[in-house]
């Protein structure tokens, strides 16, 4: 039986947390689709059903009751990006309009 190398072994321990975080990611995405399905059936809750928030043309979500935005790396999966601006809308839902104009600057 060859001994291994330390690079070997420590190449083989990489590969094991690489295989474990892409079954981690692959466990999130299908929460974000499950949660994503809950309301295939209304058209407004592409937004979370939420008239304040919206998407810019370079991929950022906005709040303009609040101000705040998110940046979605891309390219992203459709039914991901969905599955996104739902779960910004529903976190934003409550979002009192405090501000006197919409936030425009994205």
């Amino acid at each position: 039986m060859a001994l291994r190398t330390q690079s070997e072994i420590d190449l083989a321990e990489a590969r094991k947390k690489i295989e474990s975080l892409n079954a981690e990611i692959t466990s999130l995405q299908m929460q974000i689709l499950d949660a994503a399905d809950e309301d295939e059936d209304d058209p407004d809750a592409v937004r979370g059903g939420v008239d304040h928030v919206r998407l810019s043309e370079n991929f950022t979500l906005m709040c303009d009751h609040c101000g705040d935005s998110y940046r979605v790396n891309s390219p992203v999966e459709i039914s991901i990006m969905v599955a996104t601006m739902r779960a910004y809308g529903k976190l934003h839902r409550s979002c009192p309009a405090n501000r006197k104009e919409p936030r425009r600057d994205h």
